[in-house]
Order: C-alpha cells, then sequence, then structure tokens
C-alpha cells in the first residue's frame, strides 16, 4: 500500500470514527430528552446508536465520560459562546461584567433538560455528578476571569474577594435559576437577564472608587 492511500484509509477510518461518535451522542441527547437519564447505560445507548457496547467504551470510557462530553459538546455549538467571548473582551471590566452575566443568563434556556436532569441525578448517581461538576466548573471558569478583572482594576465591592465574589456569581447563574425564574414562573427571557446583570453589578461594583 503506497503513502498515499495509508494517509487515505487512515483519513477514512476517522471520518468512520466520528460518524460513529455523533451517532451514540445523538441517541444519548434523545434520551435525556425524553426524560430517560435514569434508563441512560452504556448498552442503552449502544443498542439505539446500532452499535456494539464495547464500540460505546471505546470512544466514552465510562458512563460519566459520556454525560461530560455530551455536556461539553452541547456547550462547544452553543452560539452564545461567541457573546462570552465578546463579553470578556470588553476593555472596561465592569462593562464585561454586565456583559458576561447577560450572556451566561440566557445559557439556561438552551441548557435545561440536561441540566435539570443532571442535578436530579446527581444525589444519588456518580457519573451524572460528575458531569454536573464538570459544567459548574466551566461556569467558575467564566465568572473568575469577570470578577478577577473587578479586583485588579480595584473595582471590587468591599467585603469581597476574588474567590468569594465568583462563587456567588456562579450560584445566581446557576442554570436551575433560569428553570425557577423563566421556566416556573413566567418571567420573560430579556427581563431574567437584565435583572440577574443589574445585582451582579450592584453587588460587585464598588461604585465609589474611581
Amino acid at each position: 500500500m503506497s503513502m498515499s492511500e495509508e494517509t487515505n484509509e487512515r483519513w477514512s477510518r476517522r471520518g468512520a470514527e466520528s460518524a460513529v461518535r455523533a451517532r451514540i451522542l445523538k441517541e444519548a441527547w434523545a434520551m435525556i430528552e425524553a426524560g430517560r437519564l435514569g434508563h441512560l447505560t452504556m448498552a442503552a445507548v449502544a443498542a439505539a446508536a446500532g452499535v456494539s457496547r464495547q464500540t460505546v467504551y471505546v470512544q466514552f470510557g465510562t458512563r460519566a465520560g459520556l454525560l461530560v462530553q455530551m455536556v461539553r459538546e452541547r456547550d462547544a455549538a452553543n452560539p452564545r459562546r461567541e457573546l462570552v467571548a465578546a463579553a470578556i473582551a470588553l476593555a472596561d471590566p465592569v462593562e464585561a461584567l454586565v456583559a458576561l452575566t447577560r450572556a451566561l443568563s440566557g445559557w439556561g434556556q438552551d441548557i435545561h433538560p440536561i441540566a435539570q436532569a443532571l442535578y436530579a441525578a446527581a444525589l444519588t448517581d456518580e457519573a451524572a455528578r460528575a458531569a454536573w461538576e464538570d459544567r459548574m466548573g466551566h461556569l467558575h471558569e467564566f465568572t473568575e476571569q469577570a470578577v478577577r478583572r473587578l479586583a485588579d482594576a480595584g473595582v471590587l465591592a468591599r467585603g469581597w474577594d476574588a474567590t468569594l465574589a465568583s462563587d456567588w456569581l456562579a450560584a445566581q447563574l446557576n442554570p436551575l435559576g433560569w428553570v425557577l425564574l423563566v421556566e416556573d414562573s413566567g418571567w420573560a427571557q430579556d427581563l431574567y437577564e437584565e435583572r440577574v446583570a443589574t445585582i451582579a453589578r450592584a453587588v460587585l461594583v464598588d461604585t465609589l472608587r474611581p
């Protein structure tokens, strides 16, 4: 076999593996969206995707690995990532905080089916807990950037340090808050985003400092 043929074969295998991986993730998401997280086992996903259970293990390692990859993939494809990136890039740290808070407040409507399912299952399901903690860690990465910029600029409100402020902000942006106010209480999405951003600024920014 020539080098060119070997290269083509290698790319063909990668393409086939990518297609299988995508099919597994698609079927796993279908189970989540149907409210069947408790039935989401490696064997069940394999059967739904038309592959062997071993194939699912090779691709994702464990059930926790599958759940983590599911939410990471959904986040990576979310168009709000551009809003988040633009917010972080703003020169003014206060404007960046407000814009980032609004962008992340909107994330709840995109991920609430998996967020609710993972949170409910995390109490008794270690794989679900791993996926939930992975996503909360991802959220903290954003909030830490925002509040550290406030601290570095000398405008973080008195009584806060960057760690406490990041924890507090991440708690306000927890997707379950979106469920309680928008889905359950009927708040408009724009109102929810505006109020969360306004409160974050009022609590975390020291307006008396220059």
